[in-house]
């Protein structure tokens, strides 16, 4: 069965939901700059990249959806 879906699409949202989960945890956490954490190093590398890009991929969803076929 052939699908209309574009897996790239797919995987890089689900990339995007997952930094930004990441980014979440250290806000609930309460990771403080000073600690020299893994989870400070990944959400400081990804900190507003993820969000943005989410939105990014959410426009183009929203193109892909309302072109005619």
């Amino acid at each position: 069965m052939s699908s209309d879906r574009i897996e790239g699409f797919d995987v890089a949202r689900a990339f995007a939901v997952l930094g930004m989960v990441v980014v979440n945890f250290k806000v609930v956490l309460g990771v403080s700059d000073g600690e020299p954490s893994l989870l400070h190093t990944a959400a400081s590398l990804i900190d507003g990249k993820a969000a943005a890009t989410f939105v990014v991929l959410a426009g183009v969803g929203v193109s892909l959806m309302t072109r005619t076929p």
